[in-house]
């Protein structure tokens, strides 16, 4: 029961009980910086690829089919679609 008592009280210290937190705006538009490497207010092709079939398993569309643009990117990032990037 001792034990059980101090591995509940590690978890709760460690945060595995505690909920996520989404992601801040400044978060994701670093975020967003780092993927629109030329500055052009959208990201497609290759860059885009894991983030549209994010954006696709989470249920959330783009305007265009073929590019993401800034808005929807940093909408989609604060609810957290991207959080498992690794970009």
């Amino acid at each position: 029961m001792n034990q059980l008592c101090r591995a509940t009280a590690m978890a709760i210290a460690l945060g595995f009980g505690s909920p996520a937190v989404a992601a801040s705006e400044a978060d994701c538009k670093a975020m967003w910086d780092k993927a629109d490497t030329n500055n052009s207010g959208h990201i497609s092709g290759k860059k885009a690829a894991f983030y549209m079939d994010a954006m696709d398993i989470s249920g959330r569309t783009t305007v265009a089919v073929d590019r993401i643009a800034a808005e929807e990117f940093i909408a989609a990032c604060m609810a957290d679609v991207f959080k498992n990037a690794n970009t």
